[in-house]
């Protein structure tokens, strides 16, 4: 990524601490510069002595300067000093101090640099070029922290951290004997080697755009763009000089330069040329240049004279004229222009030399005129004017017109206009710098929200349309600061803007809707193809004033690298707008690292499937796409902690615990929220409740924002029977994520449990109105029908699943409803036939073929039905028919963190509860199973009654047994008379008159 570190030029001072950026100034986004980047923030927070090697002009300073930042001394002194530049005699004082009287001239004690260091940091530059007398004092300061001042007997000691640098060979020293040994090794304990420039061709379109800016706004000139064959050239050039030498060189073009795309003459690449040819070649002003030179005088002084000399603000002259004030006093201090004489022609509204308004923003419009146009961003070269309405005001502005009207008291004071073109002529050079940014980079705040556009795709490859902006919505996913609006709330703002709700979501689109609901800020993208690397581009943009937040931009040298590329320039727009850089990284194991997958085609797979998975629940037909991804990338983690998931609820356990494997091998390498979601997923496979609780609660509070989690959790809380709690995740689900069904499918699972069934089918509706009409909604509706006895429900709903190939559902769900009512020859044969069409149509991934398989064995025992001894049957089955069974069953559950509170494993678990003569921990368990009647509907639901009034039989309670039986046979009353569980009830019940 571009590491622009230039987020934050404000020092805010909290606790007696500055806080300011470590890589502040630092520039790049190559691989050589981050692995020092890397280096230097693992060493800054301890206190090791640092060497730092590297060729002139490779800004090791800098590197010094951001270790002491990122170091616990970075609220006391840096102190640096250059070895080189400093008289060999003058050394030691420089170093050391002196005292009064220890030479000519010494009239007072002074101090050195180790002692005004003290507590701090101290640079020694050029630190091969000591003499060997000071070599020795200097390797004593390091053994002992102490010294004398020359002429001084008295020790001095000091608490400082020692950081050297040099473009020596010490090593090369050391054998030679002009460099000591046990100093060197004392100042090599962390050596950093700064690549040289040359080594980091990735970096040089930045730097070349850092340095235009500063060297630009120094002369108020502005450039539209950077001709790319100046940047071919950048790329070719040895750079012996280094940045030092880029720097120079921007700046001498700079000032040379006459057009408003910037380049560099060819002739100064060329070593070979004496530095005094290396100079751009610059045409005179014609006779027409110098006229309109004469005319942007004079209206800077008919403005000058109608302000009263004022340039800021907005009666200023600057504002008259329609272009920012700095630029203005560039244009007034090389035109000649006296300001102070016009100040006596307005008397005592005459403002004072030191301009007093010098924090107004740089560009204000005139009413009544066009406001001056920004030039184009340079990152963004090639995109058009906002509007037709800008393209206008831009084209008006290019006519030279000046209006002067007299001043008279009661009327408008006169306004001045200058064409957009002629301000050009005013600057000679000729243009305004692209770039306009203020003393410290705007920040938002954690309740701002951003409109994200769609990516300007320039490359023709349909891949980049849709994978990139779901890249960067999953990184931004990851920050607890910054929220994107909502797909949902896009679409209605598009539609009651008359647009339709499909529009594609350009950046003038994105600022509208922005504006139209109070939001702050937009986020834009771009990709472009250089030869057969990629161009990646992001900005912030404050859709109110149209200022940029922040930009950053880096290069992708080919199509797996894009995601990388712009996961890192996203975590550097995340801490330009105010994300603190510990949470920026804590996502990742190392700074700026790729997410999850280097590969677009991998992710957009991936995007496929979890679109299936989230919106229609349709977890079957997602499974190819997941499936697809990690077979692009085999080291897609994420894909396959999914998979394990969607393995696991079809069924096929061995091919979840090969995806979990795989993705538990890889949990190292990728971001804290993948990490943690995989061991959430390891919990869920192993039936690890508690664990699956532990990670679901540390999820949430990590990425509040992200749905899925929520509802994850939600699905934990109700295996653990917390409604409350479940409630709760489920409704933040829904409100993060209005856009995908899980939402509406946990808030509706809850409240099914709360047999609050006419709100959960309210909830569904209004899914299905949102255009999440799938499988997961429709058989939740199903579900609920039952219970309620609504026919027409149940008739809707299973044409659905007629209409959509899922006939096996409906008959499964309507052998359940027959086994809950005690049908048992119409149950037998509805789960007949519900296998039977499981076995010839696809799965809706809502239940597994053993799913289906188990129902009929599983309510025959419920019912009291047991198979016969000796044969192999369900570990369920067999618990639910014999209590010795019915104890180990529970034993084994206790052991998994599998404690059920509901369904057939719930009256097992039961069974064995009264077994070891334990009613009350079973009528507990049994009493919330009656209770939440619809999320138990099926055969276990009359089982419970009966073994509810059994429980309350043992604990001695006849009343409430009697009136348990009473409800079961008032529930039973069309049931089968033979089936066990109620001849039993009846002849129990009668031993209770």
């Amino acid at each position: 990524m571009p590491l622009e570190n230039k987020v934050n030029n404000e020092n805010s001072v909290s606790d007696g601490a500055r806080n300011i950026p470590m890589f502040e100034g630092i520039v790049g986004c190559s691989e050589p510069l981050r692995n020092v980047l890397d280096q230097v923030a693992k060493v800054a927070v301890t206190d090791s002595t640092v060497l730092i090697l590297g060729e002139t002009g490779t800004g090791k300073e800098m590197i010094a300067r951001a270790i002491h930042k990122g170091s616990k001394r970075s609220s006391r002194p840096f102190i640096a000093m250059n070895c080189a530049a400093v008289a060999p005699t003058l050394v030691e004082t420089e170093l050391f101090g002196h005292e009064k009287g220890a030479f000519t001239g010494a009239t007072q004690r002074r101090r050195g640099r180790f002692e005004l260091a003290d507590g701090g940091t101290i640079f020694l530059d050029e630190v091969g070029e000591l003499a060997a007398d000071i070599q020795s004092t200097v390797l004593r300061v390091l053994q002992e922290r102490r010294f004398e001042r020359v002429g001084g007997s008295d020790p001095v000691s000091v608490d400082v951290r020692v950081l050297s640098a040099t473009n020596r060979d010490l090593r090369s020293a050391v054998e030679a004997g002009t460099f000591r040994r046990d100093l060197f090794y004392r100042l090599e304990v962390f050596p950093i080697e700064i690549p040289p420039l040359r080594d980091r061709c990735d970096d040089l379109p930045l730097l070349a755009e850092h340095f235009l800016d500063i060297c630009a706004n120094k002369v108020g000139k502005k450039f539209r763009a950077i001709d790319p064959k100046t940047l071919a050239l950048l790329r070719g050039y040895h750079w012996p000089g280094n940045i030092r030498e880029l720097q120079n060189m921007v700046e001498r073009a700079v000032v040379l330069c006459d057009d408003d795309t910037f380049s560099i003459e060819e002739t100064w690449f060329k070593v070979d040329f004496p530095p005094e040819m290396r100079r751009p070649r610059v045409g005179r002003l014609d006779q027409a240049q110098a006229r309109q030179m004469a005319e942007a005088r004079r209206m800077i002084e008919a403005a000058l004279a109608e302000t009263g000399g004022r340039i800021s603000g907005p009666s200023g002259a600057a504002a008259l004229l329609g272009i920012p004030r700095q630029t203005l006093q560039s244009k007034i201090a090389s035109l000649g222009i006296d300001r102070n004489k016009f100040g006596s022609l307005r008397g005592g509204n005459a403002e004072p030399r030191a301009d007093s308004n010098a924090d107004l923003p740089l560009e204000s419009g005139l009413q009544g005129q066009p406001a001056a146009v920004k030039p184009k961003d340079l990152n963004f070269v090639g995109s058009e004017l906002g509007t037709d309405q800008n393209a206008a005001a831009f084209a008006e502005a290019a006519e030279p017109a000046i209006s002067v009207l007299p001043v008279r008291t009661g009327e408008h004071r006169p306004k001045h206009t200058i064409a957009a073109g002629l301000l050009i002529v005013i600057a000679v050079a000729g243009a305004f710098f692209w770039r306009q940014r203020a003393n410290g980079p705007p920040k938002l705040t954690d309740r701002d929200t951003l409109v994200v556009a769609d990516f300007d795709n320039r490359t023709g490859d349909p891949v980049f349309d849709a994978a990139l902006k779901q890249a960067l919505a999953f990184r931004l996913q990851q920050s607890p600061f910054l929220k994107a609006m909502d797909e949902e709330e896009i679409r209605s703002t598009l539609k009651r803007s008359g647009r339709s709700p499909d529009a594609p979501l350009t950046g003038q689109v994105a600022r509208d809707i922005c504006i139209r609901e109070g939001e702050k800020a937009t986020l834009e993208g771009f990709i472009a193809p250089i030869g057969s690397h990629y161009l990646i581009g992001l900005q912030a943009v404050n859709c109110q004033t149209g200022e940029t937040f922040a930009r950053q931009q880096a290069e992708a040298s080919a199509k797996e690298n894009v995601v990388a590329a712009l996961n890192r320039i996203t975590d550097a727009i995340r801490q330009a707008l105010g994300e603190s850089l510990n949470s920026v990284q804590s996502p990742g194991p190392a700074y700026n690292q790729p997410v999850t997958t280097t590969s677009l085609e991998a992710l957009q797979a991936f995007n496929m499937g979890a679109d299936v998975w989230l919106k229609k629940l349709d977890k079957p037909a997602a499974i190819p796409y997941f499936r697809r991804a990690t077979e692009i990338d085999p080291n897609f983690a994420q894909a396959f902690a999914v998979l394990a998931i969607a393995y696991h609820q079809a069924g096929d356990n061995a091919a979840a615990a090969d995806a979990l494997g795989k993705a538990m091998a890889r949990k190292d390498q990728v971001t804290e929220l993948e990490r943690l979601f995989i061991e959430f997923v390891s919990g869920y496979v192993s039936y690890d409740l508690r664990k699956r609780i532990e990670i679901g609660e540390l999820l949430v509070r990590k990425f509040p924002r992200d749905p899925v989690f929520h509802g994850n959790l939600a699905d934990a809380y109700i295996d653990a029977g917390e409604m409350d709690k479940a409630l709760v995740e489920a409704e933040a689900d829904l409100s993060n994520g209005p856009r995908i069904a899980q939402g509406y499918f946990a808030v509706s699972q809850v409240l099914i449990n709360l047999n609050r069934l006419q709100e959960a089918s309210a909830i569904l509706k209004k899914a299905i109105a949102n255009d999440l009409d799938g499988p997961g909604v429709h058989k939740q509706l199903l579900n609920i029908s039952f219970p309620e006895g609504d026919r027409q429900a149940q008739t809707e709903e299973a044409e659905w699943f007629e209409n959509n190939h899922f006939p096996q559902l409906p008959a499964f769900y309507q052998a359940n409803d027959a086994a809950a009512l005690g049908h048992a020859r119409r149950a037998r044969e509805l789960f007949r036939v519900a296998v039977n069409l499981r076995a010839q149509h696809r799965s809706t991934g809502l239940l597994s073929f053993q799913d289906y398989l188990d129902a009929g064995p599983t309510a025959e025992a419920l019912w009291g039905n047991c198979p016969h001894s000796g044969a192999r049957h369900l570990p369920l089955v067999t618990a639910l028919c014999d209590p010795a069974a019915a104890k180990q069953f529970r034993t084994e559950q206790d052991a998994d963190g599998k404690s059920a509170i509901q369904g057939p494993w719930a009256v097992a678990r039961s069974m064995a509860l009264l077994a070891d003569g334990h009613p009350d921990d079973a009528a507990k368990i049994l009493s919330v199973m009656v209770e939440r009647r619809a999320a138990n509907w099926g055969p276990a639901y009359p089982a419970a009654q009966v073994l509810l009034a059994r429980a309350d039989t043992q604990i001695g309670d006849r009343d409430r047994a009697r009136k348990t039986y009473e409800q079961f046979f008032a529930f039973w009353k069309d049931a089968d008379p033979n089936i066990p569980i109620l001849k039993r009830a009846r002849s129990d019940y009668a031993r209770l008159k």
